[in-house]
């Protein structure tokens, strides 16, 4: 959808990463698969994967390395993730940066 709100032609595959923690995201129609460097040389044991919204964040689950795979995802919808990596026993760093992920139709060649 354009800036007039007028529907156009899709755009040619987007692929994005953010600048916090290297995040980045895969999508199909039917999951996100999110990447991230976990930055186990500098402590970190693990991440906390969130789903933030307008109103709450949700927490999707945890990973002990730098990939995970949100399969709770409906074609069409647009989901922001963001990342927390976990150090054992020394806290969290701050959340990543939020990354924007559009979740492709069915049938979109993308």
């Amino acid at each position: 959808v354009d800036r007039d709100g007028l529907e156009s032609r899709p755009s040619e595959p987007v692929t994005a990463t953010g600048l916090h923690y290297e995040l980045s995201a895969e999508a199909a129609p039917d999951r996100v698969r999110l990447r991230w460097n976990p930055r186990s040389d500098e402590g970190f044991v693990g991440a906390r994967i969130e789903r933030v919204g307008w109103l709450r964040s949700r927490v999707l689950g945890s990973a002990a390395g730098g990939e995970f795979g949100d399969a709770d995802v409906e074609p069409g919808s647009v989901h922001r993730y963001v990342i927390v990596l976990i150090r054992e026993g020394a806290g969290e760093a701050p959340a990543s940066r939020p990354l924007d992920v559009r979740i492709p139709e069915r049938g979109d060649p993308r």
